[in-house]
C-alpha cells in the first residue's frame, strides 16, 4: 500500500502512512512478520522470496481539484472532488470529502457522492449501522474519503476509502464509470439502461445477448471449433425434453431417454442446497417419463427451462433430474460419465449465486446513473459487485461437484450476482462488455481443461496444472465426503487421455515423486466414508492441500524407488469405494521425536550421542552453563490433528541443494514423507505428514541410514 499525502483545506500537506504486511526500507531491510523463533531463522532460514517479490512502500500523493482548477461546484450539484474523478486524464489518487458528515450532506445534490455513499455502506453494513445509529463522529478529520481511480481501456474503477489509517480504513464497493463514446454499441445492452428509464422490455430481453454470444462463438471462434466437433452430439442417458403448450401451461417437460439420438441440449451446474431439489427417483421415473409439471419445479430450474426454449433448445440435462438418485449402480454410471454429459453439451448454465435451486438463476443488475460530460458525451457509472471473470466467491464456486461441471464443459453462461458472464475456450466476457479475456489460458481461473490441456501439451507442464487444480478442488465443500472422488471422474478421464498414464487416487503413476509431496495447509481428519483411502493420496484428508513446498532448489535427486502401486475398486474406477490400496517402495527411513512448541511441530534427533549440539545458558547464580540438545531437523507439516505417538519416521523422496549463501556454500535438505508405524513387522506404515528435512552444511542427515523396503497403506 503507499504513502498517501494529501492537502488539508488551508493547502498544507498531510501525511497517512498505510502498511504492507513486508515493509522494506529505503536501505533494504524490510520487517517480516512471522510466528517462528528467531532462531529457527538462523538454523532454517525464512521460505520467502528475493527482495524485489515485496511490493515496495511508495509515495503517493493525492492530488486536490484546486490543482486542475476546478473550483466550484456544477449547476447540476456534481462537486468538486466528483469532477475531478471524471476528468478524462484524471489523476489515479485524489481526496474527496473532508468528513463522512460532508459526504452524507451532498447526497441529494452529487449524484457520484450518493454513489460513493452507498458504495462504503455496501462494503461495510457494521460502519453503516455505526453512523445511521449516530454512534460515529461524522465531523472528524478521521472519516475523510479519498480515491483511487484506476484506469483501464474501455472504463475507469473507482474505490473510495474512509479513513486514512489501515486499522481504521473502510474500502467501498469498486464503482465503474465509463463514457457512451467508449462503449459504443455496447451501450444498447440493457446493463447500461439508465436508472430512471420507464422503457418497457420484454423479459427475455437480456437473453439476446447470450443468442449473439453463442452465435458469434460457433461462427468466429476458430479454436472452440477445432477443440469441438461440428454438429449435434450424442445425447446423454436421460434428458429433459421441453414442449412449450399454452398460456396457462407454458411447457411440458418430460424425462426422455434416447436412443442414439443425437442434439444440441443445455447442461445445467447447479448447488443443490441443505434440503435437495426435486429429484428422480426409483419411484417416480415412470411418472417423469409421462411428464414433471413445470409449477412443481423449483426457480431455478423454471429460470432454465424458460431461457433454453428461447435460445432455441428442445433438451436439458439437470443431474438431480437426469440421473436415477437412489439407483447406486445407476449413480455410480452416471458419474463416471460426467466428461461427455458437460463436453458434449452445447452450452453449461451456471446458476453461479444461487445456494440452492429456490433461489433461481436471473442474476438483479444494477442500472447505470448517467452523468454528462463535456460537449455530447455522458459518463456512465454503476456498481462492480464481481471484478473477478470466474465469479470470486460465489455459492457454486465453493462446491466440489461444480469444479469439473466448469472444467469440462466448452461453453458456459454464468448467472453471476449483478450481470452474465460467457466462458468458452477462446473467449471471456462479461455482460457489460468491460471485461475480455481473449484467450483461455492456464492464468484465467476456471480451469477449462480442453483450452489449457491443447496449449501445454504432454509432460511435466500438464502434471504442474493438474497440481494447481487439485489445489483448488480440495479446499472446495462436499455435503458428502464420498463424493470427493466421484467428483474429479470426468476430469480425470480427459487428463488420463491426455498425458496416456495411469490415474492413482488423484495422483498419476508417472510423476508420482512429486504427486506424493503434496501438504496439508492445516492438519485436518482423516475422511470417513465407505471404502478404503490410502493415506499418501491427499485424497484422504479434509481440507486444501498445496504442492510446491519444497526447500529445495538446485540439482533434486529422487531418492525413493516405487516398486509398486495397486488400487482396487469395488467398482467402477473414482465413482465406487476403494477396496484396497498399497504403494510398496524402497528408501532410506529414518526415525525423529516429534517434539511440540507453541503452536509449531519440530522433528529432533533421537541419537543424541551422535547429532549433539550445545547451546549456552545463564544460571540463576549468572554463571554461564552448556546445555546439551538434540539437533533439529525441521519443522512438520502435518496431514492429521493428532497423530499417534511421539516417535515419527522421515522416508526420504527427494535430496539437492538449498539456494547457497556465504556461511552456508554446500548446505543439503532432504523434501521426506512423514509416517507412522501400522505394523512394524510387516513394514507398514501411515503417512501422517510431510517436512523439507535440512541437513547441516558439514553433515549430511541421512549420512549411514540404510535403505529398506516398507509399504505405505
Amino acid at each position: 500500500m503507499p504513502d498517501l499525502q494529501s492537502q488539508n483545506h488551508d493547502g498544507t500537506q498531510e501525511e497517512t502512512r498505510i502498511y504492507e504486511d513486508v515493509l522494506v526500507n529505503p536501505d533494504g531491510s524490510f520487517f517480516l512478520f512471522s510466528d517462528r523463533p528467531p532462531e529457527d531463522v538462523f538454523n532454517f532460514g525464512l521460505p520467502i522470496g528475493p527482495r524485489e517479490s515485496f511490493m515496495q512502500v511508495q509515495e503517493v500523493r493525492l492530488t486536490a481539484p484546486s490543482e486542475r482548477s476546478i473550483t466550484q461546484d456544477r449547476e447540476d450539484g456534481l462537486c468538486i472532488y466528483c469532477q475531478l474523478l471524471l476528468l478524462p486524464d484524471a489523476p489515479e489518487y485524489t481526496t474527496h470529502q473532508p468528513c463522512m458528515g460532508l459526504l452524507i450532506r451532498n447526497w441529494d445534490r452529487c449524484v457520484l457522492c450518493r454513489l460513493i455513499n452507498v458504495s462504503i455502506g455496501r462494503a461495510n453494513p457494521a460502519w453503516k449501522a455505526q453512523y445511521e445509529a449516530g454512534l460515529a463522529d461524522l465531523s472528524s478529520p478521521d472519516t475523510r474519503i479519498w480515491a483511487q481511480n484506476k484506469k483501464f481501456d474501455k472504463y475507469s474503477l473507482i474505490v473510495a476509502t474512509l479513513g486514512g489509517h489501515s486499522s481504521k480504513e473502510v474500502r467501498g464497493t469498486p464503482i465503474v464509470w465509463t463514457t457512451s463514446n467508449k462503449l459504443g454499441t455496447l451501450s444498447r445492452r440493457l446493463i447500461w439502461e439508465a436508472y430512471y428509464s420507464s422503457e418497457q422490455h420484454e423479459a427475455s430481453a437480456r437473453l439476446n445477448v447470450i443468442k449473439d454470444w453463442l452465435r458469434e462463438c460457433q461462427s468466429k471462434h476458430t479454436t472452440c471449433n477445432q477443440l469441438a466437433s461440428q454438429g449435434s452430439r450424442p445425447l446423454p442417458t436421460r434428458v429433459l425434453r421441453i414442449t412449450p403448450q399454452n398460456a396457462t401451461i407454458p411447457f411440458t417437460i418430460q424425462l426422455h431417454e434416447p436412443d442414439g439420438e443425437s442434439a444440441p441440449y443445455i447442461a445445467l451446474s447447479h448447488c443443490w442446497g441443505k434440503s435437495g431439489p426435486l429429484r428422480t427417483i426409483k419411484s417416480n421415473i415412470e411418472q417423469h417419463k409421462q411428464a414433471i409439471v413445470f409449477e412443481a419445479l423449483p426457480l431455478s430450474y423454471r429460470d432454465v427451462v424458460v431461457k433454453a426454449w428461447y435460445l432455441g433448445f428442445q433438451y436439458l440435462w439437470i443431474d438431480s433430474l437426469c440421473i436415477i438418485q437412489d439407483d447406486n449402480d445407476d449413480w455410480e454410471a452416471e458419474a463416471a460419465r460426467m466428461a461427455a454429459v458437460y463436453s458434449n453439451a452445447t452450452l453449461t448454465f451456471a446458476a453461479t449465486e444461487a445456494a440452492d435451486p429456490s433461489e433461481g438463476c436471473c442474476p438483479r443488475y444494477s442500472r447505470a446513473f448517467p452523468i454528462p460530460l463535456e460537449g455530447d458525451d455522458k459518463a456512465l457509472v454503476r456498481f462492480q459487485d464481481n471484478l473477478n471473470l470466474n465469479g470470486g466467491d460465489a455459492a457454486l464456486n465453493t462446491r466440489g461437484w461444480a469444479f469439473q461441471e466448469a472444467a469440462l464443459s466448452r461453453r458456459m453462461v454464468c448467472f453471476d450476482n449483478d450481470q452474465l458472464l460467457w466462458k468458452c475456450t477462446s473467449r471471456h466476457e462479461s455482460e457489460d462488455g468491460l471485461r475480455v479475456v481473449s484467450e483461455a489460458t492456464p492464468n484465467t481461473g476456471d480451469w477449462n481443461v480442453w483450452a489449457c490441456l491443447a496449449q501445454l501439451g504432454s509432460g511435466k507442464p500438464s502434471y504442474v496444472f493438474w497440481y494447481k487444480m487439485m489445489e483448488d478442488y480440495s479446499g472446495r465443500k462436499f455435503t458428502f465426503e464420498k463424493d470427493k472422488l466421484p467428483a474429479l471422474a470426468g476430469i480425470v478421464e480427459v487428463f488420463e487421455d491426455h498425458v496416456d498414464d495411469a490415474p492413482l487416487v488423484g495422483l498419476w503413476h508417472g510423476d508420482i515423486l512429486d504427486g506424493l509431496l503434496w501438504r496439508a495447509h492445516e492438519p485436518g481428519e482423516r475422511v470417513s466414508f465407505s471404502g478404503v483411502v490410502p493415506s499418501w493420496s491427499w485424497t484422504s484428508v479434509s481440507g486444501r492441500v498445496s504442492w510446491g513446498g519444497s526447500l529445495i532448489s538446485i540439482l533434486p535427486e529422487g531418492q525413493l524407488k516405487v516398486i509398486s502401486v495397486g488400487v482396487d475398486w469395488a467398482g467402477r474406477p473414482m465413482t465406487s469405494p476403494i477396496s484396497g490400496a498399497a504403494l510398496e517402495v524402497h528408501g532410506r527411513l529414518k526415525k525423529a521425536k516429534v517434539v511440540r512448541s507453541a503452536n509449531l511441530v519440530y522433528l529432533h534427533e533421537i541419537d543424541e550421542s551422535s547429532s549433539e549440539s550445545s547451546e549456552l545458558r545463564t544460571s540463576e547464580n549468572g554463571q554461564e552453563e552448556t546445555l546439551s540438545r538434540p539437533e533439529i531437523l525441521g519443522y512438520c507439516h502435518l496431514d492429521v490433528v493428532n497423530p499417534v505417538g511421539p516417535h515419527i519416521w522421515c522416508l526420504e523422496v527427494y535430496q539437492g541443494l538449498q539456494r547457497p549463501g556465504p556461511e552456508c556454500p554446500r548446505n543439503l535438505a532432504h523434501r521426506v514423507l512423514l509416517l507412522e508405524p501400522v505394523n512394524e513387522v510387516k513394514s507398514e506404515f501411515s503417512r501422517v505428514g510431510d517436512d523439507g528435512v535440512m541437513g547441516s552444511a558439514v553433515k549430511e542427515t541421512f549420512l549411514g541410514v540404510p535403505r529398506r523396503t516398507v509399504t505405505i497403506l
